[in-house]
């Protein structure tokens, strides 16, 4: 049992040892707005399933508001189940089969490991949002992600 404990861990090690979380850079609310909708539409357009964690309800109905009416030419389907390929949740529950996380929760993403894409916003609205973008990447970095910090969308 524990051998298999042991096993289980340090295969989760390694697999997150690959990962890279991506930071990326935001100094206005309206940036980082930009952003979160921008990402979404990247990854939604390549076929890409996203799941957009959020710390509240308020949240949720914000971001939600938010893919309908950015940009205004077009919006992207998406729900708060994950019967879309967008899904915005406060849930840490993972829809199946996503590869993209955008992590808009406080805390880093417990689950981060099983994606193929994790983007966090290094915010720099206040001096709070900026330390706390601080010690989210110095968890990711002692969990053992690779974190790299962007000034724009990465490639």
């Amino acid at each position: 049992m524990f051998l298999t404990y042991i096993m289980t861990m340090t295969r989760q090690k390694m697999l997150i040892q690959k990962k890279i979380i991506h930071f990326i850079e935001t100094e206005t609310v309206g940036h980082k707005l930009e952003i979160i909708s921008l990402l979404t539409q990247k990854h939604y357009h390549s076929g890409r399933k996203v799941f957009v964690s959020v710390p509240s309800l308020e949240a949720q109905k914000y971001i939600d508001q938010l893919l309908w009416s950015s940009p205004p030419e077009s919006f992207i389907p998406h729900s708060s189940s994950s019967h879309e390929r967008v899904m915005i949740a406060v849930s840490p529950a993972l829809p199946n089969e996503t590869e993209v996380l955008i992590n808009l929760s406080p805390a880093p993403h417990a689950e981060a490991h099983q994606f193929s894409y994790i983007y966090e916003l290094e915010d720099k609205t206040s001096p709070q949002k900026a330390q706390q973008s601080q010690v989210k990447r110095q968890s990711y970095t002692q969990l053992g992600y690779n974190v790299l910090i962007h000034q724009g969308i990465p490639d």
